[in-house]
Formats: structure tokens, sequence, C-alpha cells
């Protein structure tokens, strides 16, 4: 039984030192034009660190979460529209979230005909995963 329990206990200091993360954030993002999805990434980054895509020439999105000792963190956006051959964003969005729970902001643009939605989360990331 003492082995048992022993084994058992050795187990899971294993277990638990294989699996050791770093807290990050995933951006769940829905893009429509004129009501239909013109997409739907999902990405992934560290706290404190610019994650952007783009969907060709029609829109960009560049989405940050800066590190907290607090339940809400700041999570901000700035959404772009190529097209309008401007440097600057259309809109830009900063607000605190608890990104435990089920944040999420939206955004139309000026002419209506495209509609973007972030979903902030928190997520573990691997610990020992590769730095590229």
């Amino acid at each position: 039984m003492i082995r048992t329990v022993l084994v058992s206990f050795a187990l899971l200091i294993v277990l638990s030192s294989c699996s050791k993360t770093d807290p990050g954030v995933m951006y769940q993002v829905l893009v429509l034009k004129d009501g239909s999805e013109l997409a739907s990434p999902s990405l992934v980054g560290e706290f404190d660190q610019m994650v952007a895509f783009s969907v060709g020439d029609e829109v960009r999105v560049e989405m940050m979460t800066l590190k907290d000792n607090q339940p809400r963190q700041m999570v901000s956006a700035s959404i772009y529209f190529p097209e309008q051959d401007s440097t600057a964003p259309e809109h830009e969005f900063e607000a605190r979230m608890d990104l435990s729970l089920t944040p999420s902001f939206q955004y139309s643009s000026q002419d209506k005909r495209y509609r973007i939605e972030i979903r902030p989360r928190a997520i573990d990331l691997p610990a020992n995963r590769a730095e590229t």
C-alpha cells in the first residue's frame, strides 16, 4: 500500500513538472464582409506581444494584451482598412477585460461593409516551446 502511494506520488511529481505552462492569450477573430464570413482565425500570443493578421489588402487587425497581476488585463486592438490608403487605423480599442470570462468587442466599419469581432481569452502556453 505504501509502495503504491509512493509510486503514485512520484508519478504526480513527474507529470506536474512536465506540464509547466506560461500564461498566454488567444484571440478568436471573426471578420464579416457584407454579412458573409471573410475570415475567422484564432491567433495565439504571449502577453505584451503584438499579434496581427491581414485578410489580403482588405483588413488588418493588430491586438495586444498587457501582462498585469490584476484579474482584468488591458486589451488593445487596432483595425486598419488598407484600401483607404491610410496608415492610421480606422478604429482603436482599449479596455480592461477579465480574460477568464467571455469578453469581446465588435466594430463595424464606417461604410458598414465590414464587421469585426475580437474575443480574447486567457490560455496556458507550454513553458518549453521553441522561440520563433
